[in-house]
């Protein structure tokens, strides 16, 4: 019977190698899972590239082709969008730069509350600087709607009726069509 008998510190090294090979395993297979993932990730990533590079230029080629555009109404959208672009990165600056500053300030104060005298002065003013920006805000705001109308009302002067309508239609049509692959792509299976 004694020789029946296993030696329990070999059986519990035993289980230990077993489980240390099992765990090994496991480990690479989900490794190789992974990595398979980020790659299925990378290639479908690709693939939206094109069908947006495909869509921008199939974009400008309804454009040109349905708006039937005059090199110097060409060059008057590029150098447009060009000049609009900066103004809209500026107002962005602007705006993000005084909620930044809005937001330190808030937090702070709400850290410096003590109910003394000094901190109802102090709070007072800081409300007062607070107000101060969110008018800034709005302003900025304000700026980034009339940015929007005098760019409108500049291709509405520059083109024909037609044309304008058409170039509506066709901005409705790119945005329509970079949502639906915004939604495609949410809503694609994972693997």
């Amino acid at each position: 019977m004694d020789s029946v008998k296993k030696n329990p510190s070999s059986s519990s090294a035993t289980e230990k190698l077993t489980k240390i090979l099992r765990n090994r395993e496991y480990v690479k297979r989900s490794t190789e899972r992974k990595k398979a993932y980020y790659e299925h990730l990378e290639s479908e990533n690709k693939k939206l590239k094109i069908i947006i590079a495909n869509a921008d230029l199939i974009h400008k080629q309804l454009l040109n082709v349905h708006l039937q555009l005059t090199p110097e109404q060409n060059q008057f959208l590029i150098n447009l969008k060009n000049d609009t672009f900066k103004q809209e990165t500026e107002l962005t600056k602007q705006f993000t730069q005084i909620q930044s500053t809005l937001s330190t300030r808030l937090v702070g104060e709400a850290l410096r509350q003590t109910g003394d005298d000094t901190y109802i002065n102090n709070y007072m003013s800081e409300m007062h600087i607070s107000m101060g920006n969110l008018r800034a805000m709005e302003e900025i705001m304000q700026k980034a709607d009339g940015l929007r109308a005098i760019t409108l009302d500049k291709i509405h002067n520059r083109f024909i009726k037609k044309q304008f309508a058409m170039a509506l239609l066709a901005i409705s049509a790119y945005l329509n069509r970079i949502t639906t692959l915004s939604y495609m792509w949410i809503s694609r299976p994972k693997s």
